[in-house]
């Protein structure tokens, strides 16, 4: 079990300077040789002004210099780091050395045109000190370092030999030849071009708070049954007046009252469209049970309705990706994540006709044309909201909590910006009342790119809009 009090090896960035150099050293101290992995190697005594002890150093920074760049990147920053100085439990430390001297013995194993390394000190209360050698990550388009030198040491240093024209490779804990698959893919990374990249992507717009208040829509709805019901309890008035005449001056001025109310609509009707009439076929406790579940049906829609209208009446979100660099980007891919409480949805034709967001109610009670029949037969009793048209989009997305974007960019030439159209965005919605401002993350990709390219950004929030108004200037009752 390890001790809480002891120290980790923080490999989330380089030991470049010395408070951070010091730590390393402290968490070094207090481990064993198992701390050495593919990025750090430790010795606790190297004579430094010998060729031998130069030589060793020599074969770390090389082998350091030729793993690969995804390797290199888990720890350190890239950075190939050698303590020396340091043993389990302890910091003997070295003698100070000069570095033009220890480079005087390294560089004839790198040449001058080597790897590149650095050196930092961490002082000890005596006159020792902690040396660092910090080797430079590696990086594309660098062809492998190899050993420009023999060194042939005798007895128990033979291990530590370098020869002329070798290709030595930092592994986990060790630092030894490469094998001929490593030099294939030291090659490959020869081979690979260091790309200049600066992207930035943007959303252009702003997310839309939902509004929740459908009391109009409700009310409209109730409105709407009671006036269908009216319409049948007057009909059936009329069926079942009496056919004997009217004996007092009270009775004959309901008769006239009535008829005008509801008779003479219906004459004019049956002369207008003579034999095209067909008559009512429907019984009281059917139409009823109609109305109520159109009512129950158009109750349950008002919550789509007000997404549906504010994704009318708000525009879109426009996606733009910028290569500003001279990079030639093929076949680029963007995603998109916007978190919190939001949802996307389509855009809405914001011309949409009056009163067509609810479900159609059923045919009023009475009389109808032969050509009613027909459409009922055709589109039935429920018209459905109409959705926007436009050209196949290439952007996709999912809801779940949050939205994940995804969009087909194509080729982006240097100095080029991609746009999506205003008709193949998305609408966001925000449910959430208290969020002040959508953020989002953002990730390039693409082909020949073996790195993903990515970044963050905040999407703005345009407040509710009052609907009632909106609303009450394009509901309309139902046809009679």
């Amino acid at each position: 079990m390890t001790d809480e009090a002891t120290p980790s090896i923080d490999i989330s960035r380089a030991p470049i300077g010395e408070v951070v150099a010091r730590a390393l050293v402290r968490a070094v101290a207090a481990t064993d040789d198992r701390a050495e992995r593919h990025y750090l190697e430790v010795k606790s005594d190297v004579d430094l002004s010998t060729a031998l002890g130069g030589a060793k150093v020599a074969k770390f920074i090389l082998g350091a210099s030729n793993r690969s760049v995804e390797l290199a990147a888990r720890a350190f920053g890239g950075y190939g780091v050698l303590v020396i100085g340091v043993e389990p439990g302890g910091t003997p430390g070295i003698p100070p050395v000069e570095v033009l001297a220890l480079e005087t013995r390294i560089r004839p194993f790198l040449s001058a045109t080597g790897p590149a390394w650095d050196v930092v000190r961490v002082p000890l209360a005596s006159d020792r000190e902690v040396l660092l050698i910090l080797v430079d990550p590696p990086r594309l388009g660098q062809d492998a370092y190899l050993c420009w030198k023999d060194f042939s040491p005798s007895g128990t240093d033979a291990k530590h030999g370098l020869r002329n024209g070798t290709t030595y490779i930092r592994v986990e804990g060790a630092t030894r030849p490469a094998t001929a698959d490593e030099i294939v893919l030291l090659r490959e990374r020869g081979s690979e071009i260091q790309h200049e990249v600066d992207l930035n992507v943007a959303v252009v717009g702003e997310a839309a708070r939902v509004v929740r208040d459908g009391g109009v829509l409700l009310r409209h709805i109730g409105t709407t049954r009671e006036r269908l019901i009216e319409r049948m309890v007057r009909a059936r008035a009329v069926e079942q007046v009496p056919e004997k005449p009217p004996t007092s001056f009270a009775e004959i001025g309901a008769a006239r009252s009535l008829h005008k109310i509801v008779a003479q609509p219906v004459i004019k009707a049956a002369s207008a469209f003579g034999s095209l009439q067909e008559p009512e076929d429907r019984s009281p406790d059917d139409y009823r049970k109609a109305v109520d579940a159109w009512a129950d049906h158009a109750k349950s829609a008002v919550s789509r309705v007000l997404d549906d209208v504010t994704a009318g009446i708000v525009a879109p979100i426009i996606l733009r990706v910028t290569n500003r660099g001279s990079t030639y980007f093929e076949d680029v891919e963007l995603t998109l994540h916007l978190a919190g409480d939001v949802e996307g949805v389509d855009p809405q034709d914001g011309d949409v006709p009056r009163g067509v967001w609810l479900p159609h109610p059923p045919r009023a009670w009475g009389p109808r044309t032969r050509i009613d029949w027909l459409g009922s037969q055709v589109l039935g009793h429920y018209t459905p909201s109409m959705p926007y048209v436009g050209p196949p989009s290439r952007l996709t997305y999912e809801n779940g909590g949050s939205i994940n974007v995804r969009i087909g960019v194509g080729d982006l030439r240097p100095r080029a910006t991609f746009e999506t159209d205003a008709d193949e965005g998305l609408v966001v919605l925000v449910r959430d009342p208290a969020m002040a401002v959508v953020d989002g993350t953002w990730a390039v990709t693409a082909r020949g790119h073996h790195e993903r390219y990515e970044g963050e950004l905040k999407l703005p929030i345009a407040e509710a809009r009052e609907m009632a108004g909106f609303f009450t200037d394009r509901l309309r009752a139902p046809k009679e």
